[in-house]
C-alpha cells in the first residue's frame, strides 16, 4: 500500500495504483544482461557452431541424392552401419565413463533407460519412409503443371517425414550442448557421429520432395530447415538453462544422451544397415566405424585433452 523498496539497483514505487515514478527498475536490465551474456559464453558459442555442422549433414544428405541420381542401397546400407559404429563407441568409450565418475551406477542406468524412452516417444511422430516404393516411382512425371495424386501423397509424406525429423533433431542439438558444455573434446567427437547419422535424414527428407517437384531446390531447401532444428535446440538451452549447471547434473544429461544415441543404433541404423547392405557387409561397416571413432577419441584425448 505504502512505497515499496524495489529489488537491488530497482526505483521505488509510488502507492498502489500510481505506477512507478521512474523508468523500469534496472533489476530487470541486469537480468537480461545476465542472460544475453550466457548465451554468448565461450562453450554456448562452440556448441552452436558445432550443432550447425552437425545440421549440414541433413543437407549433405540430401544434396549426395540429388547429385548421384541412382541411388545406391547397399551404400546406404554401409553409411549406416558407419554411423551406428561410430555412435556405439562413442556410447561405451566416452559418454557412460563419464558419468560414471561422478554420478552413481543406478542413477546412470536410469538417466540411460529414460533417455531411450523419451526418444522411443519422439520417434513415434517420424513417419516410416519406403524408399523402394519412391524410388520405383522414380519415372513418372512431376512438377509440371497439376500435380498428380500419386505425386501429392508422396509430397504430403516428404512434408510430414520433415516435420518429424525435425522434432527429432531436436534433442540432437541438446545433446550437443550438454557435450559441448561438458567438453571440447566431447563436443567435436559427438558432433562427428551425429553428423555422418544425419546423411540418411537427408536422403529421408529429400527423396520424396524432389520425386513429387522435380525441384533440387526446393528439395535442399527443405533439408536444410529440417536441419536447423539442432542449433535452435542450442539457443534455446543457453537461454532456459542455469548459467551454472553442476557437473553431477551435466553427467546425468549425457547418460541420458547416451540412451537416446543407442535407441538410434538399435532402432534405425542397424536394421537399415543389415536391411540394404547384408548381414555381413554391415557388420564389417559397423566395427570400422567403432574403430573409427577409437582412434578420433584417442587422437582428441591427445591433442583436447587439457581443453574444457
Amino acid at each position: 500500500f505504502f512505497e515499496i523498496e524495489a529489488s537491488a539497483g530497482g526505483e521505488r514505487e509510488g502507492p498502489r495504483g500510481t505506477g512507478p515514478r521512474h523508468p523500469a527498475p534496472a533489476a530487470s536490465r541486469g537480468r537480461a544482461s545476465a542472460r544475453a551474456s550466457k548465451m554468448l559464453d565461450s562453450n554456448t558459442t562452440q556448441a552452436l557452431l558445432l550443432s550447425y555442422v552437425a545440421a549440414l549433414g541433413t543437407t549433405v544428405g540430401g544434396g549426395i541424392i540429388l547429385a548421384f541420381p541412382r541411388l545406391n542401397f547397399e551404400q546406404l546400407g554401409i553409411l549406416a552401419g558407419l554411423a551406428a559404429g561410430l555412435m556405439l563407441s562413442m556410447i561405451f568409450f566416452e559418454l557412460i565413463p563419464e558419468a560414471l565418475e561422478s554420478i552413481s551406477f543406478n542413477l546412470t542406468n536410469a538417466c540411460f533407460f529414460g533417455g531411450i524412452l523419451f526418444f522411443a516417444a519422439i520417434v513415434r511422430m517420424v513417419p516410416e519412409q519406403n524408399l523402394e516404393l519412391l524410388v520405383s516411382s522414380r519415372g513418372g512425371k512431376a512438377g509440371k503443371g497439376k500435380l498428380s495424386k500419386e505425386y501429392r501423397k508422396i509430397l504430403l509424406s516428404g512434408v510430414v517425414t520433415a516435420f518429424g525429423i525435425t522434432l527429432h533433431n531436436f534433442p540432437e542439438g541438446l545433446a550437443i550442448f550438454l557435450a559441448a558444455k561438458k567438453s571440447t573434446k566431447l563436443g567435436l567427437t559427438l558432433t562427428a557421429a551425429m553428423t555422418l547419422h544425419n546423411l540418411p535424414e537427408g536422403v529421408a527428407v529429400a527423396l520424396p520432395i524432389y520425386f513429387a517437384t522435380k525441384s533440387r531446390w526446393q528439395a535442399l531447401k527443405v533439408c536444410f530447415l529440417s536441419g536447423l532444428a539442432e542449433p535452435l535446440a542450442v539457443v534455446f538451452a543457453a537461454f532456459f538453462f542455469p548459467a551454472s549447471v553442476s557437473k553431477t547434473a551435466v553427467d546425468a544429461m549425457l547418460a541420458g544422451v547416451a540412451g537416446i544415441m543407442a535407441f538410434l543404433v538399435f532402432y534405425e541404423l542397424l536394421p537399415h544397415a543389415v536391411k540394404h547392405s547384408g548381414f555381413d557387409r554391415a557388420v564389417f561397416s559397423i566395427f570400422s566405424g567403432m574403430a573409427v571413432m577409437s582412434c578420433l577419441l584417442s587422437a582428441a584425448d591427445g591433442m583436447l585433452g587439457g581443453l574444457h
